[in-house]
């Protein structure tokens, strides 16, 4: 393709990242709550959390081994701030939710094969 080159493959990268973890402000259009977005607020579907990513960015069709990477990203054990012991609170886990279901968006969003799909 033509039109792949460091420059628009890193403009590219740099709006799927701003895409993915936009948080605005509620109410000012800009935030991206990835639950509404996916439907969903949990993980405890990797499968269908994966489809549903791919579904709402164009429906790129991964292959086989990209998207049971994304599956095994998605149910991996959530990540907690340097530090953290004993159990998260409901809120803390939701917010590590919130970033692994942002983190598949990015990462389906920057795939090579949904760049040049």
């Amino acid at each position: 393709s033509y039109w792949i080159n460091p420059s628009t493959m890193l403009t590219r990268f740099n709006f799927a990242a701003r895409l993915a973890t936009a948080r605005g402000q509620p109410g000012d259009g800009a935030e991206v709550k990835p639950a509404d977005l996916l439907g969903t607020a949990s993980i405890s579907d990797p499968a269908n959390i994966v489809d549903r990513v791919l579904e709402i960015t164009s429906g790129v069709a991964l292959s086989p081994l990209a998207r049971q990477a994304l599956v095994g990203y998605v149910q991996s054990p959530l990540n907690y701030p340097p530090g953290f012991n004993g159990q998260p609170n409901p809120q803390q886990r939701q917010a590590a939710t919130d970033a692994r279901l942002r983190g598949a968006i990015l990462l389906a969003l920057a795939s090579s094969d949904f760049q040049v799909g």
